[in-house]
């Protein structure tokens, strides 16, 4: 509970809400990326719809490692072993 807590507060201390429209990558811009890209998506999110977000990235930048986590919605925590694990793939 102590860690729980802890995340909350520090949550609520900097979390800034965005209140403008979500800025949109066009097709050619996502198409011209030619970095290693590693999307995680909720399977549940109410926020960004992840089918459409996921069939454009298929599209327009192949390259992207994509993964939909079962029974997660927008806020996507606990990630960092994933994380890592594409960082040091991508460094080998």
């Amino acid at each position: 509970m102590g860690e729980d807590l802890t995340f909350a507060s520090l949550t609520f201390k900097y979390f800034k809400p965005r209140t403008a429209k979500m800025p949109l990558f066009s097709n050619q811009s996502l198409y011209q990326l030619t970095m290693p890209i590693y999307m995680l998506f909720g399977d549940s999110d109410q926020l960004i719809p992840a089918s459409k977000s996921i069939n454009r990235l298929k599209q327009f930048a192949p390259q992207a490692k994509i993964e939909l986590l079962p029974d997660t919605g927008h806020l996507i925590i606990n990630q960092a072993d994933r994380i890592l694990k594409f960082l040091n793939l991508q460094g080998s």
